[in-house]
């Protein structure tokens, strides 16, 4: 699924096990000093962006996630990413990446991902760190619009970021239990874990 590059610009062989790893988008800037942590506590924020946020509604959306960078915030988690999977370009090879990456890094988050499946409703994440996707659970795994689940390891901090079933309550309930299994070994074996969505 591609490389990724040691702090030294050297090709490693990707992680195995079915982890991604992503990672810096400017391996000239060490990682400590991009967005160095100012407290104890660790910020995050949620939001449904409704139907990929376009026209005046994604100006404003941008604006807010430019607003959640700059006062620290570490991630945010995204659902009803519509969209942001399309490339910014098919012929500049500059701009021949998903319009999540440049959204993060024109809000000041280095670090993206968007999780596609066979329903529009996208999720996805960006951070100030990077972090290894765990799971990625669509339709196929019973979940009618998904659930990401990324680790940020210099936080020690696991994420689920989740869209719940959008019309059936007794759905959503099973989705629900899905989750509590997904989770039940970390909360056995005291790992941090933020679940939103």
């Amino acid at each position: 699924v591609g490389y990724t590059l040691s702090s030294a610009g050297q090709s490693k062989v990707p992680v195995s096990g079915g982890a991604l790893r992503i990672t810096a988008q400017c391996l000239g800037i060490p990682e400590e000093i991009q967005r160095p942590l100012t407290s104890s506590t660790v910020s995050v924020a949620q939001l449904n962006v409704a139907d990929g946020s376009i026209g005046l509604r994604g100006k404003q959306m941008l604006a807010w996630l430019q607003s959640k960078a700059s006062s620290g915030t570490a991630l945010v988690g995204f659902c009803e990413l519509n969209g942001w999977q399309s490339l910014m370009s098919t012929t500049d090879l500059l701009k021949n990446r998903p319009n999540i990456v440049f959204k993060a890094a024109n809000a000041g988050f280095t670090y993206s991902h968007i999780m596609v499946n066979s329903q529009p409703y996208n999720l996805g994440i960006v951070s100030a760190f990077p972090f290894d996707i765990i799971g990625q659970y669509g339709p196929n795994e019973g979940f009618q619009r998904g659930l990401l689940h990324v680790f940020v390891p210099k936080l020690q901090l696991h994420v689920m970021i989740v869209h719940l079933h959008a019309h059936q309550s007794t759905l959503r309930v099973r989705e629900a239990l899905k989750i509590q299994s997904l989770i039940a070994g970390l909360i056995h074996d005291g790992k941090d874990l933020v679940i939103m969505g």
